[in-house]
Formats: structure tokens, sequence, C-alpha cells
């Protein structure tokens, strides 16, 4: 058995149909393990069978659900398991408007069994919610275009639209009303959809969308009647769904664009399921990202149309980049302000970018970047209730394996139930600030209850930084004890000296409980001094032209961290071969004693590489470099099988950040980054990269390069 950092606990021998773990020593304790059969049992058919399966350990905790002892079967991760966890509850997807009674029937079965609800009421509620991914709006299609519904007040049962070829040139659009005889309006010498949309915007029956710029040859087309049918489907869910207590509705299709025909759909989607029932919660319009310059149009578009801005946030965080964050929510936030809706409940109710199994490689520590996502949503106003983990569970998509279940329960398990834990009753407070760079670093937030007599403190960091921390400063209490609760509710004690309090942090949560009467602020990261924290700003003071690989890389020192999504341009991407050097050269000799280096956040399905080891040298010519210091992070980049034939597996988390700290302050003119060795992608090395489904070669990728010195800030 090896827990989750990788370590063997427990080994040994069994036979029969029963395995009982030695305990290792000190006794089971909360968390995460993975046990191991490698003796094969041997069958005269198949050949040798080998096995292996997955123990989450929690602690004894009333506020949550009881296990039901029965293990994910295919609906328990859904209605049972995710209270346990302290996870939010699912969506129920209804695939059609349509054709949607099986549908249907699952999710009032999956509703009567779920056991999450409000299990904490001191936070936002928890509610599970019906997403309406196609087919919720009355439609007629024709070649690269769509006919809707003028008006929800449209019955489409009395609507039939014709095509023929135009008069003159292009298509006719011929609509009759209230049978397929009487024609009401004619729309004829249609050039293209364009001429289309434009002309049946005056309709009082249609409206016609293109979905694409151009369309065929002109034929004669059948009759076709519009309609009401996906209005009846979709009041059918919405009255038998809020019988069951689920009273959130999300529409009007997965993964819309964000277009006019975007706009009209989610009007008479919202007008469909209040006519069902006004207490209804209409949720929209699940757009696939939120880092698009559309919305600045389109918010205003679907005012009044919503009761909850509902989208799949993928690409919001970028592989745990916080820089990509920081830039894209605000703006997004911005554009809801600036058309009216800025005080509407948002959702993210599906997105992912880092998943346990990557192709075929299992990453058993991947899902603290999902842990990352949830913590810095709660800063933005999207608490975890309303950020629900996706996908639950493996659903054959396997290209995109983004399940937390696959016959049994991944590593998300004990992390969401710690966080839970630790905030239970504690809505979010406040976001720690960490000043300038180092914002891009670290992660942090205080929770509290809302009488103030308790409160915790949780800490990440955004690239894994093995013996990584962040000092605090503690106000109402000046020396004693607290309690640290790590990412696998583990407890330990931090010690206050003089009013200050150091926390070890890395990419998976740390949590600091905090008495009533004691609140923190950050004190200094790393061993950097107070004055690269707020309102200083930390960068190269002296400007650098930049080469990668030879090739200009201006971006690479100019102290604005990419936020771009990665593997796009100002992600500075050299030769797949190493060695491959970074130069920045300041014109004159500059001081310097540490150096940041941000490689590019490998994400699942995986641009950049990252460095595993690289030096960082000094020269005055640019030629003959003196090596100041030397990184080697490659022990653990390592895959292996269980069994010979078994998938790989990998506890390497990659670090794409470095803080080098020099073991004096050097004065050169050219600082070099020479990178020796990298990750196959996102893949700690060749054997997992060439087995994944989608390989990603490796390469020299770069975000910035800053180098700092502390005596001269």
């Amino acid at each position: 058995m090896r827990d989750y950092w990788g370590d063997v606990v427990s080994s040994g021998s069994f036979s029969g149909d029963t395995c009982v773990p030695a305990a290792p020593s000190g006794g089971w304790k909360p968390g995460w393990y993975r046990i191991y059969f490698t003796g094969p049992l041997t069958d005269a058919v198949y050949g040798n069978a080998y096995g292996e399966t997955t123990v989450t350990i929690v602690r004894a905790d009333s506020r949550f659900p009881a296990n039901t002892g029965t293990g994910p079967g295919p609906d328990d991760v859904e209605v049972g398991i995710r209270g346990v966890l302290g996870m939010p509850p699912p969506r129920f997807v209804v695939l059609s408007g349509r054709d949607y009674a099986a549908d249907l029937a699952d999710a009032v079965t999956n509703a009567r069994a779920i056991k999450v609800g409000d299990i904490d009421p001191a936070r936002p509620a928890a509610k599970p919610w019906v997403a309406f991914t196609s087919n919720s709006v009355d439609f007629v299609r024709l070649p690269n275009m769509v006919i809707r519904p003028a008006t929800s007040s449209v019955d489409g049962d009395d609507v039939w639209v014709q095509f023929d070829p135009g008069t003159s040139t292009g298509w006719k659009i011929t609509v009759r009303v209230p049978d397929a005889a009487t024609v009401v309006e004619t729309f004829d010498n249609l050039a293209s959809p364009v001429a289309a949309e434009t002309a049946t915007a005056s309709s009082a029956y249609i409206r016609a969308f293109k979905q694409g710029s151009t369309w065929g040859t002109p034929a004669a087309e059948p009759a076709q009647r519009l309609t009401r049918q996906s209005w009846r489907g979709v009041q059918d869910v919405v009255t038998t769904m809020m019988a069951e207590g689920v009273t959130h509705f999300e529409g009007p299709t997965n993964e819309p664009d964000l277009n006019a025909h975007t706009a009209h759909m989610m009007g008479i989607f919202h007008d469909c399921v209040k006519d069902a029932d006004p207490a209804a919660v209409v949720m929209g319009p699940a757009t696939v990202s939120v880092d698009d310059a559309a919305w600045e149009s389109f918010a205003a578009a679907i005012a009044g149309k919503v009761d909850v801005i509902s989208t799949h946030w993928y690409n919001a965080l970028s592989g745990g980049n916080l820089a990509v964050g920081r830039r894209v929510i605000p703006a997004f936030k911005q554009w809801l302000t600036d058309a009216g809706i800025g005080s509407i409940e948002l959702w993210d109710t599906e997105s992912n970018t880092v998943f346990t199994e990557q192709g075929n490689v299992f990453h058993w520590r991947n899902p603290a970047v999902s842990l990352l996502w949830v913590h810095f949503a709660e800063q933005y106003g999207i608490p975890r209730e309303r950020n629900p983990y996706w996908y639950d569970r493996a659903h054959g998509f396997n290209t995109f394996p983004a399940f937390m279940v696959n016959g049994c329960l991944f590593p998300h398990g004990i992390l969401y139930r710690t966080l839970a834990e630790e905030t239970f009753g504690k809505p979010f407070q406040q976001a720690l600030e960490f000043g300038t760079l180092a914002e891009f670093m670290f992660l942090g937030s205080v929770f509290r209850t809302s009488d103030a007599a308790a409160g915790v403190a949780v800490l990440q960091s955004a690239s894994d930084m093995p013996g990584a921390t962040v000092t605090l400063a503690v106000t109402g209490m000046t020396s004693g004890s607290l309690t640290l609760v790590d990412c696998l509710s583990r407890e330990s004690t931090a010690t206050v000296t003089g009013g200050k309090v150091t926390v070890p942090v890395r990419i998976e949560p740390t949590y600091l409980r905090l008495p009533g009467g004691v609140t923190v602020d950050v004190d200094h990261v790393l061993d950097w001094t107070e004055q690269a924290l707020p309102g200083f700003g930390v960068q190269s003071r002296q400007a650098a032209t930049c080469t990668l690989g030879g090739v200009s890389a201006p971006g690479l020192n100019n102290g604005a961290i990419s936020s771009k999504f990665a593997g796009r341009v100002d992600y500075w991407t050299a030769t797949t071969t190493v060695p491959t050097a970074a130069v920045l050269d300041f014109s004159t000799a500059y001081r310097f004693d540490h150096v940041i280096v941000w490689f590019g956040p490998p994400v699942s399905w995986a641009e950049p590489s990252v460095g595993l080891t690289f030096t960082v040298d000094g020269s005055n010519d640019g030629s003959s470099w003196t090596t100041l210091a030397t990184v080697d992070v490659s022990d653990e980049a390592t895959t292996t099988p269980w069994v010979s034939s078994a998938t790989q597996e990998t506890w390497w988390m990659p670090q794409w950040i470095h803080d080098v700290r020099l073991p004096s302050v050097a004065e050169f003119r050219y600082l070099r980054v020479n990178v020796t060795a990298v990750s196959y992608g996102a893949e700690p090395n060749v054997t997992a990269g060439t087995t994944t489904i989608a390989p990603n070669p490796p390469k020299v990728t770069f975000m910035e390069i800053t180098a700092l010195c502390d005596s001269d800030l």
C-alpha cells in the first residue's frame, strides 16, 4: 500500500478472499491509499489477472452524512459519496427537451436518493440542478441555418416553415400559420444566412440564425413544422423536478456561442421555465469560457433572461497560473457589471484543467490543482457550493478523462473532505495579500464564522515548491501555538513567536486554525525580506534584452507574468532540444542574489514542459559563463507500472516556479538560465509521454525570469 505521497506504508501477503493490510507505524491515519495485489490470479482462459484499488480514510465527523459502505457504484458518487466528502451536489443532465423521458426518470431517482442537501447552513446553499444540454428551444434546421420561434408566445405547433429557391436568387423562406396551407409571411431572394437573419428580424413568428456564412445550392425543401415539443418537454421536466425539491434549471444548451442566437434561446428558455413554475431558478447560458471579449456585449443581451449566471470556467486558472485568473475573472465580472447584471449569482457548472488520469497515465497528486481553483474561485464570489467538481466519474470520453471515480475513489475525496471539515460553518471572509510577484506564486484566504468565534487560514502555492513557507503576522497572540491541518486531515502544531508564525506551503491546501480574536496577514514569503510585500513591488529593476534559444523573447523579463491560457503567444517557447538557454542582457553590470524562474504550467492536454535540471549562470561578455546555482528536480520525474503490463502511475507534481537563491550577491551584465533537461510536456518522462493518448513533445517553455537583490531594496 502506498499513501498519497507515494510512500509504501504497508506490505505483505494473504490468501483467500480477504486482505487485512498490516497497520503502519502509528496506526492508520486519515488519507488516501492505493493497494496493489501483485501476485497473479491465474485463469486457464485469460491468463494472469492482477488487482488494485484505493482506500480513503476520513475523520469521524457527525456533521457529514455517513458512508453507506456500498462503495462508488454507477450512481453512488453522484448521490452519496459527494455528501460524505462534503462536496456540492451534481447536475442532472437532460440531453434533449424533445426526448427526455429516460433522463428525467434518472434525475428523479437520483434526486430522491441524494444525501447532500444543505449540509453546512452557515455557508451558501448547496443545490443540485438540471442541465439541458440540447434542444431546449424548438427549431427547424436548414444547412447553415436554424429557425427558432420569434418569441416565447409563438406556438410552434401552428407554424410551418418552407424553404425554396428564391424567385431571382438565393433562397426563399415561407411562413405558414396556423396550418400548412395559409401563407402569412414570405422572405425572398435571400443571398446568405446573414441576409436571412436580417430579413426575419421583423417576423412575428420566426427568427433565422446563421450557422455559417454561406449556404448550398437552393433546392425545394418540404414544409417543416416548428412544433412546441421542446417547450412542453422542458416544462414537464421543470414541473416534475420542482416536486422533487430541485429548483435550478440550466440552459439553453451545452456551451453555445456568445452571439445573438444564444441570447435569443436564453430568453425563450427563461420564459418556458418560468411559465412552468415562477419559483424555478433559471441558470445560463452555460458557455465554455469567460475569457472572451464577446462577453462585453453579450452580457447585456441576456440581462433579464437569467437568475444565475452559469458558465464553464475552463482556462480561468490554466493549470494553476494565478496570473490568468487574476486577469480573467475581474474582467468578466466588470463586463457583467457594465451590463447591469453584476450582482447576479455566479456558478461554475463545469470546468477542469488538470486531471488524475491523463491519457493512460495516473497522476495521483493532480487533484491538488482542482482544489487550487476551488479555493481561488471563493475569492471572486463563487463558493464551492456553486463550483462542483466535474467530471464525477468515468464517462467514456477517454480523451478527456477528468473523473474522480473509476471503480474506486481517486484522491479528490480526501482533499475535498478536509476542505469541507476545516471551513465548516465558515464563509469566505478575506483574501490574503502577498504583494507583487508573490501574488502569482501563493494563494491564501481566511474563512470565519459569523460570530468570529473561530476561523481558518487556507494557504496554497500555485506550483509545488517543496520547502516553501509563508510567514504570517499574528494579531491577538504574540506567543503560543496554533493548530495546523494538512490536506489529508492530519493535525500538527505551529509555534507563534514574536507575533509571527511560519507555515509550510505546498500546492495542496494547508489549514491554520484561528481562535476567536486571532487574525493573520502575510508578513513575508520564503526567505524574502518584508520589502518584497504589498506596496513595494518586486521585479528586475534594470531592463533586460532577452533571448531564448538564440531567438528574441522581449517579454521574458518585463515583470508581467503571462496571463494567457497555456501555450499562447506570451509563453516563450524554444526548441525541443536541450540544452537551451534563456539569456538576459542588462546592458551594464547588475546585482542580484536570487532568480525566480517561471516555466509554463503544464496542463492535462499539455503544451508547456517544465525544466527538470538547469543552471543559473552569470557573464560579463556573454560567452564566458560562471555557474551561480544548479537546480535538479529530476529525481521525482518518474513513472512506474505496478506490474509490468499495467498503466503507468506517478506521484510527480510538476514544479514550474523556482525561487533560486544564490549563495551570495552576484554582479554580472548577463544572466543565463541554461536548461539541460525538461519534462515530456505534462508527463514526467518519455515513457509516460509516449504512452499517453495525446502525446505532447517536450520543449523548453518560459513565462518569466526575474532577477532580484534583497540588499538593493
